[in-house]
């Protein structure tokens, strides 16, 4: 017999009646894949809940990480930074120790190039230069530029007695900047005073640039207590 409209609205009407029946009905009509789909929806729901919790612990744990990442970068830049500072001090201490001992051994190092060697003193030197400024000879900067002359020694040439002059920069290690220094505050300490001046570069190592330009230039060089024409 045909299943008619009416048998189905009979059909609804008892499963209405009876709720129980239409899971039977379900498991009948619909394939097993089917079935368990509203369950395969849940778990896919509660997956990808579990995911965005994961991914957010991890996105938590990498703001956190880089937090201190950057507090380590920033310690690192302030560890460098005193260091460098450190570094700094120590050349300075280097330099300071080092010019001394030029100062006071003189008579050693420079004995190759003058006799009767004497060390100018800062207000030696100052005097010489304040005559050249009040002359005209050397302008104001060139008057402080002077001033900052490392050492200024005067003595005799071997070869003539002549009076001469060194201007002497000191460097524990001699770079281009000192040869042009040197070379510099020997032009203007020998306009100054009218005098024959050497330029002279001092310390314990020089760089090959330095060397190349002393050379040149033809400023000597005292290297850890050795003396160096601009020939050699």
């Amino acid at each position: 017999m045909a299943f008619t409209v009416g048998d189905f609205h009979d059909l609804v009407r008892l499963l209405d009646q009876h709720p129980e029946w239409r899971a039977e009905l379900r498991r009948l009509i619909l394939t097993e894949e089917l079935l368990s789909l509203p369950q395969m929806v849940r778990e896919l729901a509660e997956a990808q809940a579990r995911t965005e919790q994961r991914v957010g612990e991890l996105a938590e744990a990498l703001r956190i990480l880089t937090q201190r990442v950057d507090r380590l970068a920033e310690a690192q830049a302030r560890t460098e930074n005193r260091v460098d500072r450190l570094a700094d001090v120590v050349g300075q201490l280097r330099g300071s120790d080092l010019e001394r001992r030029y100062r006071e051994r003189a008579h050693a190092y420079f004995d190759d190039l003058l006799a009767d060697i004497h060390v100018s003193s800062p207000q030696e030197l100052a005097a010489v230069v304040d005559r050249a400024f009040a002359a005209g000879v050397l302008s104001r900067q060139e008057r402080k530029d002077m001033l900052d002359a490392d050492i200024v020694v005067r003595g005799r040439r071997w070869e003539d007695q002549a009076d001469a002059y060194l201007a002497v920069e000191v460097s524990a290690v001699v770079d281009e900047g000192d040869v042009e220094r040197a070379i510099r505050r020997a032009g203007l300490l020998s306009r100054a005073t009218g005098t024959t001046t050497v330029p002279v570069v001092a310390g314990q190592a020089i760089t090959p640039e330095a060397e190349q330009l002393a050379r040149s230039l033809r400023a000597w060089r005292v290297l850890d207590g050795r003396v160096f024409s601009p020939q050699d």
